[in-house]
């Protein structure tokens, strides 16, 4: 039998995989999540298209992650606004936000992402 996830399961379920160190290394299945014209903010200001991404996301993350307070939002039927915070094992905090968007065949694409990291003052006061 199988099971539906809600948009907000399955949205959830792949940012979990694009913080994923192992599929990140997987420029294909990256790719497949992504729209064309894809655009980061990174947490140093820097900005990312999607062959910039794929290629620093390729390299890998040292650290796995823990996502906390985890939201999403309709903007559109087919427009998703993710919000949450990751913390690294690190004790390093970053704020992050993802647009996607359904494409016509169905599947959800990331079209925008941003992180900005939590000042050390911050860290903690919600």
């Amino acid at each position: 039998m199988a099971t539906h996830l809600s948009t907000d399961e399955l949205l959830k379920n792949l940012e979990l995989q694009l913080l994923d160190p192992a599929f990140r290394r997987d420029t294909s299945r990256v790719m497949e999540l992504l729209t064309d014209d894809f655009l980061e903010v990174g947490t140093r200001g820097r900005r990312y298209d999607l062959i910039q991404i794929v290629r620093e996301m390729s390299r890998g993350r040292p650290n796995s992650v823990v996502v906390k307070d985890w939201e999403s939002r309709e903007i559109f039927p087919t427009v998703m606004l993710c919000t949450y915070r990751t913390v690294s094992t690190s004790g390093r905090e970053v704020f992050r936000s993802s647009i996607w968007v359904r494409a016509t065949d169905g599947r959800w694409l990331m079209t925008f992402h941003q992180g900005t990291p939590v000042p050390d003052a911050w860290a903690g006061l919600g």
